[in-house]
Formats: C-alpha cells, structure tokens, sequence
C-alpha cells in the first residue's frame, strides 16, 4: 500500500514484519523466468498490431508486471511505449551483449581453493549472475558447473548462438569433481 512514513516509497507485508515502509529500490518485484523491472531484453518474434510493429532484434526493457491476462509482463520498445510480451518473445540481453546459450571463451586464468578455469577453456553462459554484480555472467565451464565469472573476461566463440533453446546443444559436459559443490553464488573478483 501507501508509505505512512515520509521517505519511503511504499507499505509492504514481510511473513516476520506485517507493516515495513520501505523505499523501492530495496525490493524486487518477481517476474516469471526470472526475469526483473529494468531488464535490457532483445525481441525473439516480428509483430505487428494496430498500435506498431516489433521486429526480431528490436532491444527493450522490462518495465512492469503484465496488464493483460495471458501475458508474463510488459516491456518498452522503441515502437511501444507498453507492450505486453511472453516470456518466450523475449531474451535477457546479459553484459557485455552475451546471450544464454553463447559459447565463451575464458580470457585470463581463474584460480580459489574449490575451482579453476585457465585462459583458453570453453565454456557456455547460463545465465544472469546469482549475485547483485551486473557485470557478471552464470557461466559453466568442464571444472566448473556454476559460477558467476566478469563478463569482460570473456569472449565468444563463433559469434552469438542467440537463444535459451540452444542451451542444451551447446552446453560443456560437467564431469563430477569435487567443483559440483562450488556455490554460483560466489563472484570471480578481478
């Protein structure tokens, strides 16, 4: 509801805390596939409808929870100021322009006690970084099955493989190591 106090954006309802003013940065809205309000996304289907058109390629940003029944949440695009999309219309765009599914390229040797990467190991990006860095990727590498690594120390293989479906044709074999208990919610820290 209303913030009662000033300074605060809004009333929110907490299981261990009834009534917390709270500003609107602290909280997250949550959005099927996990996707959040401020997502950069890129479009996956043309259309076209009596308010514009949206073309395969068009980036936009996640904006709000979706305002019509049947769809998963609305985004902002060059041509709409508010179009309702399904989750299956769109792909996050992660940093540095990589894409779920891209195979990478390490560029400089990763090394902690539990994993290690070397410059030259292939991998797969995920996806998003479980942590609140936004410039890190979800990457799994052979040595490694998840780990939030800084996307400026990666490049692409061949080019954007463009697509969450492409994810299990283009995955790197995880061999069980002791790695399996890494927890992704760790940063590569440069």
């Amino acid at each position: 509801g209303r913030a009662s106090m000033p300074g605060s954006d809004f009333l929110c309802q907490f299981p261990n805390f009834p009534e917390a003013n709270v500003l609107q940065k602290h909280v997250e809205l949550k959005l099927p596939g996990d996707f959040r309000i401020g997502d950069d996304v890129i479009c996956k289907v043309d259309q076209t409808n009596e308010h514009g058109r949206l073309a395969f390629g068009d980036c936009g940003r996640v904006i709000g929870r979706a305002s019509m029944p049947g769809y998963d949440f609305l985004c902002r695009f060059p041509n709409f100021q508010q179009l309702n999309v399904l989750q299956k219309e769109v792909e996050l765009e992660l940093p540095g322009g990589f894409l779920v599914g891209d195979v990478v390229i390490r560029k400089v040797d990763f090394k902690n006690p539990i994993i290690s990467v070397a410059a030259g190991d292939r991998g797969t990006v995920i996806g998003r970084s479980t942590t609140c860095d936004k410039t890190n990727l979800l990457c799994q590498f052979p040595n490694c099955p998840k780990f939030n690594f800084w996307a400026g120390n990666m490049e692409l293989e061949d080019g954007p493989k463009s697509s969450a479906s492409s994810t299990a044709s283009t995955a790197v074999p995880t061999p069980a190591s002791p790695a399996a208990s890494t927890s992704a919610d760790d940063d590569e820290h440069e």
